[in-house]
């Protein structure tokens, strides 16, 4: 007797398969997280591009020591790392594959997670930058962007095209390029930027709200950092602040907007000018919350970087490169009148600072170093000399006292 094929009993069975291989399949595009899991704290962690064997992923060390562990194995170049707010989730750029862009991904800050690619354009993207824990702004061909965790929504901020048409100014300040680099403050309201032109960059901000724009100062290069208390801190090589900001206001109609387009040219020249004046002098210069140099400290050799401690207060400078008694890590009080004092003698290409402000990882001869901030003890090695390390960032969640 042949037996039955189509049954109820054979028809619940193939159901019941569907429904578990379907559910492997989604825990599997999901990165087989235990349930109820969640992502472990990163307090007295580092998030870190390791390139190793051909291929660099993303790994995440402890400030203790031990060997880093890997967060993701993919053949896509993983760079420019930043962490959420609370300290869940990280954002990177990446390219998914080698004839591709770079494009901004966003993965749980846990081993095997599910990588979610949040712009999709044929532009590349750079410099992503939490605003909020849903809200992340990146650079997207020379113009600030904005996206979501959930990719629900992507929006050019500043300049869009219809700024530019709408305001002859923007249009004549824009004119030989782009934003090389920005920051943004005040849970995105605030943008600074540093504005491409011939002859160096113009330091702009930008009032999303009301869209009012000022620029305040002019170098060969600029990089700058946002602080929680509403003020920033701008890094000026071969340049220096204005005294006053100078506001760029929305002509009334097209014949004044040329007008004054033509005199912000000229002002733009000017500038340039001075920048070229300026050469090899740096400054390190807060603004206060209304945009106004507060206070600059002069450097007698030119940074390469700097960041400033969660405290507001303490400033550390890397050199990368320049003559032996130069290159390094130098601490300092961000107010002080005194240089900064030198606690790492070999060249250094990037700094992250511990939530706390007590110490710094940093990046020297391709590996993740640690060091107290005090350079009272010498320096833990992250990576010992296995591959080459970039683009660290240190969880801002604190370690439990």
């Amino acid at each position: 007797m042949r037996p039955k094929i189509f049954t109820l009993r054979n028809l619940f069975l193939a159901v019941l398969a569907l429904g578990i291989f379907g559910g492997l399949a989604l825990w599997g595009s999901r990165g087989f997280p235990l349930p109820f899991a969640g992502v472990p704290s990163t307090a007295g962690k580092i998030a870190f591009a390791w390139e190793r064997d051909g291929q660099t992923d993303l790994y995440l060390a402890s400030a203790t020591g031990g060997e880093p562990v890997r967060l993701t194995n993919t053949p896509a170049q993983e760079d420019e790392i930043v962490f959420s707010q609370e300290g869940q989730h990280l954002a990177f750029t990446a390219d998914r594959s080698l004839d591709s862009v770079r494009q901004i991904s966003l993965t749980e800050a846990a081993p095997a997670r599910k990588i979610i690619t949040l712009t999709t354009t044929a532009a590349t993207k750079e410099l992503p930058q939490f605003s909020s824990d849903r809200d992340l702004f990146f650079l997207d061909s020379g113009k600030v962007a904005r996206t979501t965790t959930d990719a629900s929504d992507a929006t050019a901020i500043f300049p869009t095209v219809q700024d530019k048409r709408d305001n002859a100014l923007l249009g004549a300040l824009f004119a030989e390029g782009g934003v090389a680099r920005f920051a943004v403050a005040n849970d995105g309201e605030i943008i600074l930027a540093a504005v491409k032109r011939e002859r160096g960059e113009v330091l702009a901000v930008y009032l999303k709200n009301d869209k009012t724009l000022a620029l305040l100062g002019s170098a060969q290069k600029l990089q700058f950092q946002a602080l929680s208390d509403g003020s920033f801190v701008v890094l000026f090589s071969s340049g220096s602040p204005l005294k006053e900001p100078i506001t760029i206001p929305t002509p009334k109609n097209t014949e004044e907007g040329q007008a004054e387009a033509d005199q912000l040219t000229g002002l733009l020249s000017q500038l340039g000018g001075q920048t070229d004046a300026m050469e090899g002098q740096a400054f390190l210069v807060r603004f206060d919350s209304s945009f106004k140099p507060a206070n600059a400290i002069p450097f007698p050799f030119s940074p390469s970087g700097f960041a400033i401690a969660p405290d507001n207060q303490t400033v550390g400078i890397f050199v990368t490169e320049g003559d032996t008694d130069k290159v390094g890590l130098f601490v300092g009080g961000l107010a002080s009148q005194e240089p900064p004092q030198r606690i790492f003698d070999k060249p250094v290409s990037a700094i992250t600072w511990s939530p706390d402000s007590s110490s710094l990882a940093f990046l020297s001869a391709n590996d993740l170093l640690i060091t107290p901030s005090t350079g009272t003890a010498t320096p833990l090695n992250l990576t010992n000399g296995k591959g080459r390390a970039h683009s660290p960032v240190w969880s801002p969640t604190a370690t439990k006292k």
